[in-house]
């Protein structure tokens, strides 16, 4: 008798794994299909709001599975940490801005910005600032600095 409960308990569990692994392995492929789709979408944004912010063409700029961002020079990739400062700062508004467009295809979400280009130099403040002013006309923005010279 306990050799036959032992034995339909172990069907039991069995079922319940093979039930659990199906549901693992669908969950992992709409993860990466979710993942993979939002992954255009932003790249497409990322060299978009760069070059807006820069002047300069960004198709050198790319973003992993993980999304990592990380740039080709001469054949070589360089991760985030080579980047600058100020280059940093620019890449994180543009994964932002390149996010929200990914999430929200059929709307236009209002942005709160906490100084997020405390680190430009005056060239890239400027261009920076002709991106706010582009957006602004198409979504609410909050944008908040704590000096003067970037408001």
């Amino acid at each position: 008798a306990q050799n036959a409960e032992l034995t339909q308990s172990a069907e039991s569990l069995s079922r319940d794994l093979s039930t659990l692994a199906a549901a693992r392995d669908f969950l992992t492929r709409a993860y990466d299909s979710v993942r993979a789709g939002y992954l255009v979408l932003l790249r497409r944004g990322l060299r978009k709001y760069a070059q807006l912010v820069t002047g300069r063409d960004e198709s050198r700029l790319d973003v992993d599975a993980n999304f990592a961002v990380s740039a080709v020079d001469d054949g070589q990739s360089h991760g985030y940490a080579h980047f600058s400062r100020g280059q940093r700062d620019v890449l994180d508004i543009c994964m932002r801005l390149a996010l929200c467009d990914a999430l929200f295809v059929d709307e236009e979400p209002f942005l709160v910005l906490d100084d997020p280009f405390a680190n430009l130099d005056d060239e890239n403040m400027t261009r920076a600032r002709e991106l706010l002013n582009t957006l602004a006309k198409e979504r609410q923005i909050l944008y908040l600095a704590c000096h003067s010279s970037r408001a």
